[in-house]
């Protein structure tokens, strides 16, 4: 009785009475609908949260499976190189043998030259064959640069995607404590 009427209250009629308790009724049940709508919205913004997480969450796990893909192309693109390098060790191989016989052939032309006019014929054939020596050599050596060239600009996009994943991935892990945080603050509010 005393913890639901105030002192100020001893002395009043029943009827004061009566209307002070409706008063503080209403209040208290204007309080309870206040309670409730804001329940309602907690839980609505709960709901909502619990469903940006589950997004969040799949987003994770593309962006997890896009990394692992992006590694295996990596060790594609590893491998191709390690071919291609083996490629080009294999044409300087080429290459120096082809300028020892570029060498010989000089060597050989200026035996040439001493001999008489009648190796003239041998001599040109000789020129010809330093000249097709040249030529794959020159062709050896561009097929060479290109290759580098692909292998580099390989390397550097597939460095560039990964930088760019692992960025999402980051700010998609922030995203994620943010709204634990959030989700802690409305428990602990509850």
């Amino acid at each position: 009785h005393d913890d639901i009427l105030p002192a100020s209250t001893k002395g009043m009629s029943s009827e004061s009475l009566v209307r002070f308790l409706k008063a503080k009724v209403k209040i208290s049940q204007e309080e309870l609908a206040n309670a409730k709508r804001e329940y309602t919205i907690r839980t609505d913004e709960w709901r909502k949260l619990q469903i940006e997480l589950k997004s969040y969450e799949e987003e994770k796990l593309k962006l997890t499976g896009d990394l692992a893909n992006a590694r295996e192309k990596i060790k594609k693109h590893e491998g191709t190189i390690a071919s291609l390098t083996e490629r080009l060790s294999l044409r300087d191989s080429e290459n120096n043998l082809l300028k020892r016989q570029i060498d010989l052939i000089k060597h050989d032309m200026k035996k040439l030259n001493l001999s008489s006019a009648g190796s003239e014929a041998k001599l040109n054939k000789a020129r010809e064959e330093i000249e097709k020596f040249k030529t794959l050599l020159k062709k050896s050596q561009c097929n060479e640069k290109e290759a580098r060239d692909k292998c580099r600009a390989k390397d550097e996009e597939m460095i560039l995607a990964i930088r760019k994943l692992e960025k999402q991935k980051c700010e998609l892990v922030t995203g994620i404590k943010k709204q634990i945080y959030l989700m802690d603050n409305l428990k602990k509010q509850k």
